[in-house]
């Protein structure tokens, strides 16, 4: 696929970095010559020196001949105007970024129908989400819901006192769900039934919701409830996430060390209690009872912060901990430091933009271990070249399998005898080397698709 990416900051050059591992046409496309040339000694991508606004450099970058194209610079103006350009310069696929609340506030509709652009993505929208469900459910971060909600994807991390770890996976009993790889060492391994899990691991699973509870049980994980709730840094992420426990059921302490910008989050917040002093201080989260929280999120400007602070607060006593990091690499030296939750803004707009770049009825995808392995739904057309053969008679590279199939109200986790029907939804894990051989798969079943529509709008004879 051809991909033209506008902005070569912190999420563009992410994506760049990921879509050239995955074989993608990029070109990259920024201002600043430095960044433009510490990328392309790198990667092999085209880039070019120009701003996304600028026709003559969306001309020059060839984003009629694109099949996406991903503003990803700071300013959402730019990105916006760089999107519609682009759209009506023939470019069929647009994302733009965003960063305003007010944005985010409309659908994704409203800019397909007023600009062309088919999504809007706000990284730090996404990672105040991923670390709300983070504090909700007590556990680390990466949960995904497949097949509106009948379907769930979630790592759980293996303790020591684990019955898992005495028997073969073959012999564990997992009613409702399905142990689709192994992440050991931060890398993603594929189990056969006789290995044996390791305490520490952490376990990709593809469950119904009600099998959530077995698994928990299995690894050992002991869920709280959490009310007590301490996060420093008053910006986008730290903001979004103390809206959200805005209520008097919880009691939320927020530090902005800006004091102007203290007052601010105190006008619009009515149930936080706001404190302008520096929330990385280990003395002056003392006086604000650390050890008394039951979750702790480190979401300042600066990734070493953050850690750091989140690793005071868990040797402090507090259960929950979540640090906030720009670098992806980042996120395993999180667990490294048994921080419940290393969260990435990057990774999560990824997790969005490449379902668009798999096309073929993908509906949501999710990237496992710093896209090491991906996590697809997809929905199957009526020329599937896998439909209605059993599972177990299907030749599956190693490294890719079906983890569920929604069919209709009903979703199943999959055995050797199950089949795939015309219009099911596929819940597929696929390590990365073998994603090509998936997207090849998906192409057909987009092809048939399109045919099936092109037939659909014919007039009857």
């Amino acid at each position: 696929m051809r991909i033209v990416i506008i902005g070569a900051g912190e999420v563009g050059a992410y994506l760049a970095q990921y879509l050239v591992a995955e074989h993608h046409n990029v070109t990259l496309i920024d201002t600043d010559p430095e960044k433009i040339e510490r990328i392309s000694d790198h990667l092999d991508l085209k880039v070019l020196i120009g701003s996304g606004t600028d026709i003559s450099a969306l001309k020059e970058a060839e984003v009629d001949k694109a099949d996406l194209l991903l503003a990803m610079t700071n300013s959402q103006e730019a990105n916006l105007l760089a999107a519609y350009f682009s759209k009506r310069l023939g470019t069929p696929g647009t994302i733009a970024r965003i960063s305003s609340d007010d944005y985010a506030a409309s659908s994704t509709g409203f800019y397909r129908q007023h600009l062309g652009i088919d999504l809007v993505i706000n990284p730090s929208l996404l990672t105040a989400a991923e670390a709300t469900a983070v504090i909700q459910a007590g556990c680390g971060s990466g949960i995904r819901e497949f097949g509106f909600g009948r379907i769930h994807f979630r790592p759980f991390e293996v303790f020591p006192d684990s019955p898992f770890t005495t028997r073969p996976i073959s012999e564990l009993r997992l009613p409702g769900a399905m142990i689709a790889a192994v992440v050991r060492d931060g890398e993603v391994l594929v189990p056969r039934g006789d290995d044996v899990i390791q305490a520490h691991d952490r376990l990709v699973v593809i469950c119904k919701p009600e099998a959530i509870r077995y698994v928990q049980k299995g690894v050992g994980e002991r869920k709280d409830h959490v009310r007590r709730i301490i996060i420093v840094g008053g910006g986008d992420v730290g903001a979004a996430i103390a809206q959200y426990f805005d209520t008097p059921r919880y009691r939320v302490k927020l530090f902005e060390y800006n004091r102007r910008r203290a007052w601010q989050l105190a006008d619009e917040l009515n149930h936080i209690k706001i404190i302008d002093d520096d929330g990385a201080d280990i003395d002056v989260l003392d006086e604000e009872y650390l050890s008394t929280a039951e979750a702790f999120v480190a979401a300042t400007g600066s990734d070493e912060t953050n850690l750091m602070a989140a690793v005071l607060a868990r040797e402090h006593g507090v259960k929950h901990t979540i640090a906030i990091v720009d670098k992806p690499q980042f996120t395993e030296l999180g667990k490294k430091l048994s921080i419940t939750a290393t969260l990435s803004p990057r990774l999560l707009a990824a997790n969005q933009v490449m379902a668009f770049v798999h096309g073929g009825g993908v509906n949501r995808v999710a990237l496992v271990a710093e896209g090491q392995a991906e996590i697809i739904e997809f929905q199957s057309s009526a020329s599937f070249e896998h439909l209605d053969k059993q599972l177990s008679e299907i030749d599956w590279p190693r490294g890719v399998r079906v983890g569920a199939i929604i069919r209709g109200d009903k979703a199943v986790i999959p055995k050797g005898d199950d089949v795939i029907l015309e219009g099911d939804s596929v819940v597929l894990f696929a390590v990365q080397k073998q994603l090509p051989w998936v997207e090849a798969m998906l192409a057909r079943n987009k092809e048939a698709q399109q045919v099936i529509s092109e037939a659909d709008l014919e007039p009857a004879q």
